[in-house]
């Protein structure tokens, strides 16, 4: 089993933050209902300000301060949570791409996900997630390929060995 590229980092609070917000808004309803929320509000504002805020027009932000905040809000508290509670070896990770998988080693445990049982990898603009699962991920941050051509490397492997699995940004 040759290793192909192996990348090392330490799991930052912004890549588990960002990693959670995606597999939240990932999920098309959840983005429409907040995207519809937004422009409900959006125009509530100026339709009641034309007309004068009366008190019992609080009631109408109730829901829309519900899910514009409260979901927001309650994917970063959960973050920072969970990230509190790892301990400096869990936040040190090792991937290493081979032709028969990816090994990943997060500090205290070990695991090695055959290229098959991978569902999708998808590329962001700050990372690349990497989905076992509908909602069990590992996050593998840009920051960890050190140079263009190991990004380079990197997208070539995803896409010789995922094909379609494999959702590329390919700047």
């Amino acid at each position: 089993m040759t290793t192909q590229l192996e990348l090392k980092f330490e799991l930052e609070f912004g890549d588990l933050l960002r990693a959670n917000t995606w597999a939240t808004f990932r999920r098309w309803p959840l983005t429409a209902l907040f995207i519809l929320v937004l422009l409900v509000t959006l125009y509530m504002v100026p339709a009641m300000a034309s007309r004068g805020f009366e008190l019992a027009d609080i009631r109408g932000f109730i829901i829309p301060f519900l899910v514009l905040v409260v979901i927001p809000g309650q994917v970063y508290f959960h973050t920072r949570s969970v990230f509190g509670k790892l301990t400096p070896a869990q936040r040190q990770h090792r991937y290493s791409f081979t032709d028969h998988g990816i090994e990943i080693d997060t500090g205290l445990s070990k695991a090695t996900v055959a290229w098959e049982a991978i569902q999708l990898i998808a590329e962001k603009r700050n990372a690349f997630y990497i989905s076992m699962q509908k909602s069990l991920f590992n996050v593998l941050p840009k920051r960890a390929l050190r140079t263009p051509p190991d990004l380079q490397a990197l997208r070539l492997l995803l896409a010789n060995k995922l094909g379609s699995k494999a959702r590329l940004r390919g700047e």
